[in-house]
């Protein structure tokens, strides 16, 4: 992940600093793909987020997590190369979604 070169990404870095301490200190590497890992922690992120409503949906519950995500080999890294075409983080609700329902 490019957390310094992006616009976008401000803020990330101390999120992203975290994460791969984590990845290391556990020394996941054997067990789990950085991507797997990186899936993980948004889907536990998004279960704690909605915690609060009436009903969380099934696709966050964590029987259903599943693994096998390969990482690409500049992982952690991106190359600033690679073309980003990602929602910004200034659109909104209505911005995400259109973005989602042109894909």
């Amino acid at each position: 992940m490019n957390t310094t070169q992006v616009p976008t990404n401000k803020g990330l870095p101390a999120t992203h600093d975290k994460i791969e301490e984590l990845y290391g200190t556990l020394n996941l590497r054997t067990v789990l793909s950085r991507a797997d890992f990186y899936a993980l922690c948004g889907t536990i992120a998004l279960s704690a987020a909605v915690r609060g409503g009436s009903a969380v949906p099934q696709l966050l519950d964590p029987h259903f997590f599943q693994w096998g995500r390969p990482d690409c080999p500049t992982s952690p890294l991106a190359p600033m190369e690679m073309p980003f075409d990602f929602p910004a983080t200034a659109w909104g609700y209505a911005g995400v979604m259109g973005y989602f329902a042109r894909r």
